[in-house]
């Protein structure tokens, strides 16, 4: 199973443990007031000394002031152990320590830097003296003075850095009419325009320590699940971003999958969104899934999550060369995401009030890993382009990013430039909206799918969860919350999750279709123990070979049991 933690001392930023913490001291009904102010100053004013909260957080409940100077909480359970650059200075991993031992990378990604790059010297030194002259520092890559003006990001991006593709001559041939990636993002076409980094950079956050998803590409899958985190532990992540760039966006798109998380998840988002902590627009926080079809029903009707960016790893137009990708693809059939998605879009978009091509348009962003003979053939780009087509979808084309740990297992490779350049195009002809994803920090292995703690296992395998209203419970009415029972889980036999050989299977239904039975349980994103014998037990049990149990076979020790006690009488008579 995964980790079950108890943090001591507990995180200040964990709202929900802090506010607790004010009621049980007696701070009243004003608690979250008081939890507010404080995380106020935290953030705004970058308060990071407890021992003086009297002196810098006025105002506070006498109580709530006793509280936080017990040492029951400190500002960060977790440290950077360490930090890598990138040779370019596009990215900045952080390695995170956690209070119990564990460990986990999150990735400050810097767009401006890329950007700049991309342009020819001449632009560069233009931009960069404009800059110095009108004093806003040095431009160069990744390194700028601290700039507050608004950047031109495309909100279909949802934060991830895009390049489009064009068709122009190559080899000085006027008649080669040869496909070829451009050089420029999608934002280069907007000149003059400077480039400061930090008005650009993204922050992508770890919501797990390992995953259970075992995606076949990614290294953070072959960890298995570990542990969640708090809501605290993932706002100490932005804690320490903002040491070393100012964030402007979110995706949660580090280690683990944010709604195998959901309640922290959600936490640490409000924290995100909330005007007197990080105050982030929540079209700039994006929610990156394999597709956990109840959980994408409970984001379009929560709060906060309702109208944050979603981004879904599709990987494949099709069910059965998504599970060759995507194990728990047997779990959540591609036509029910789709459809999850599909409704949350809408929902954002005023329900049909925004029309297709407005320049408020939401669109999810749908992942494509293209990976050399698995999902990277034309006849594939065709299926995917006809599976998207009217979709409100942006499809990023993220070239496969080599792990060794992957590497060995699968023997995956990235397919080549052309290869992808044929794929986009053919997408592209059904009318779909294709960017393709240039990659930060491989050098430093802080690229999509190379996050991996090395030396870190879980045993976890996700839960299939079942949403109450999407398959009615033949055995309670009443039920609220309902999963599959434990017995309508298979497993494949063999090997550690993430290591590519157990498998989730789709849940049984009574007859032996894909009707799920249910029953009331806690919350469905539980982790299952894995089961001590391969074959399930049966609901009805049978005798060697093959008899059912009867009654009468007790008869003789009923009759034994008579004699002996008529005996005892008659002895007992005797005496």
């Amino acid at each position: 199973m995964s980790k079950r933690r108890t943090l001591t001392p507990k995180p200040l930023l964990d709202e929900s443990l802090l506010v607790d913490a004010f009621l049980a001291a007696g701070v009243g009904s004003s608690a979250k007031k008081h939890a507010l102010t404080l995380y106020r100053h935290i953030w705004q004013n970058a308060f990071d000394d407890l021992s003086r909260v009297r002196d810098f957080v006025p105002g506070l409940h006498a109580k709530a002031y006793a509280v936080i100077e017990s040492g029951e909480f400190v500002l960060s359970t977790s440290k950077v152990s360490a930090a890598t650059h990138a040779a370019d200075g596009s990215t900045t991993k952080l390695l995170v320590e956690l209070q119990d031992g564990l460990s986990i990378e999150c990735v400050v990604m810097r767009y401006g830097a890329v950007e700049l790059r991309s342009f020819p010297e001449e632009e560069k030194a233009k931009w960069a003296e404009k800059n110095r002259s009108e004093g806003h520092g040095d431009d160069r890559e990744g390194h700028d003075n601290e700039g507050e003006e608004e950047d031109s990001v495309s909100p279909e991006t949802n934060g991830v850095p895009a390049y489009t593709t064009s068709t122009s001559p190559t080899s000085g041939s006027a008649n080669d009419d040869t496909t070829s990636l451009s050089l420029h993002p999608t934002t280069s076409s907007i000149l003059p325009k400077r480039f400061k980094s930090n008005q650009r950079a993204t922050f992508c956050v770890s919501s797990q320590v390992g995953c259970a998803m075992a995606c076949r590409f990614c290294a953070t899958g072959t960890m298995g699940k570990v542990a969640d985190l708090t809501a605290g532990e993932i706002l100490e992540q932005m804690w320490h971003a903002r040491k070393y760039e100012p964030v402007r966006g979110v995706v949660f798109m580090g280690m683990g999958e944010p709604l195998d998380n959901f309640d922290a998840v959600m936490a640490a988002a409000e924290a995100m969104v909330d005007t007197k902590r990080l105050g982030l627009s929540p079209k700039r926080i994006s929610i990156s899934t394999v597709g956990l079809t109840p959980r994408i029903h409970h984001l379009s009707r929560h709060p906060i999550g309702r109208d944050l960016s979603i981004a879904l790893s599709l990987h494949a137009p099709t069910q059965t060369l998504r599970e060759r990708i995507v194990p728990t693809a047997k779990a959540y059939p591609l036509d029910r995401i789709l459809a999850a998605v599909d409704a949350l879009i809408e929902q954002q978009n005023g329900n049909g009030k925004v029309p297709h091509g407005h320049n408020k348009e939401r669109k999810v962003l749908a992942e494509y890993v293209i990976i050399k003979d698995v999902n990277d053939s034309i006849e594939v780009a065709r299926q995917t382009g006809e599976l998207l087509r009217g979709r409100r979808v942006l499809l990023n084309v993220i070239p496969y990013n080599p792990v060794a740990a992957v590497t060995e297992q699968t023997g995956f490779e990235p397919p080549s430039r052309d290869t992808v350049v044929r794929f986009v195009e053919a997408v592209r002809e059904c009318g779909v909206t294709v960017m393709v994803r240039q990659e930060l920090g491989q050098d430093i292995g802080s690229a999509c799918g190379q996050l991996v703690v090395e030396g870190v296992k879980g045993r976890t395998v996700a839960k299939p969860v079942q949403d109450a209203e999407e398959v009615p419970s033949a055995r309670s009415a009443s039920s609220q919350e309902a999963v599959p029972d434990i017995e309508d889980v298979g497993f494949a036999p063999g090997g550690k999750v993430g290591s590519g050989a157990r498998k989730i299977l789709p849940p049984r239904g009574v007859d032996g279709s894909s009707a799920v039975r249910q029953r009331t349980h806690k919350p469905a994103q539980q982790p299952v123990q894995e089961p001590a014998s391969d074959i399930l037990p049966l609901r009805t049990s049978k005798l060697k070979g093959g008899a059912r149990a009867s009654p009468f076979r007790m008869l003789p020790l009923l009759i034994i049991g008579l004699m002996i006690l008529v005996g005892l009488k008659v002895y007992i008579r005797l005496l």
